[in-house]
This record gives structure tokens, C-alpha cells and sequence, in this order.
């Protein structure tokens, strides 16, 4: 459960960048260069943390419901 509030929350942040990042790109703000390598490596860093997360807790969630159902 913990993996896919963490993966919501990513996604939240990362769509927050990537419309900023248009939005200063159309706008022509000398800020879109530094908007666009920021959302390039929160993307990168959120990436590595929920990879890490998933490494961490391998095994250790309880199976849902539905998997149990499909063995």
C-alpha cells in the first residue's frame, strides 16, 4: 500500500513539473532550461527511490486478494 501512495505522490510532483515546464516554454521565460533539467532529474530521483522502496520491502507486503485469487 505504502508503494502506491509513494507512486501517487510521484506522479502528483511530476505532473506539477511538466506543466510548469510548458507553461514556461510557451511563455519563452529564461527559466525553461532550468525548469527542464529539474523535472528531468526529480524524475530520475523519484525513479531510483521508488525502485529502492520496492527492493527493501520484496516479500515483506501481504499478497492482495486479487493475486491470491489468480494462483
Amino acid at each position: 500500500m505504502k508503494k502506491r501512495i509513494l507512486a501517487w505522490i510521484a506522479l502528483g510532483i511530476l505532473a506539477g513539473l511538466v506543466i510548469t515546464t510548458v507553461l514556461l516554454g510557451i511563455l519563452g521565460n529564461p527559466l525553461f532550461l532550468r525548469m527542464l533539467g529539474l523535472t528531468m532529474g526529480v524524475s530520475i530521483v523519484l525513479w531510483a527511490l521508488l525502485w529502492f522502496q520496492g527492493i527493501l520491502t520484496k516479500g515483506k507486503e501481504p499478497k492482495h486478494k486479487e493475486e491470491e485469487n489468480k494462483e
